[in-house]
């Protein structure tokens, strides 16, 4: 991923100052990821359809970035 090569090209990527921070921290809290087979990538309970880079640009994540509202989510998942 050479997140920094695609801006020089000029391609449309959402303002991200650490682009892999989300999986670093879903690795650091004991989480993982697989494939399901039917075009979804899953990380818990969660489904995410795959697609192109143009159908996931965003700006907004779809799950929280602070630590205490991913403890929260976790007590309540317990």
């Amino acid at each position: 991923m050479h997140f920094e090569a695609l801006r020089d090209a000029g391609e449309r990527l959402p303002n991200l100052s650490h682009p892999f921070e989300p999986l670093l921290l879903m690795y650091e809290r004991g989480n993982a990821f697989r494939l399901d087979g039917t075009g979804f990538i899953e990380v818990g309970f969660l489904g995410i359809r795959r697609g192109k880079r143009d159908d996931h640009l965003t700006d907004k994540p779809l799950a929280p970035m602070n630590m205490e509202e991913l403890d929260r989510i976790d007590e309540q998942q317990s």
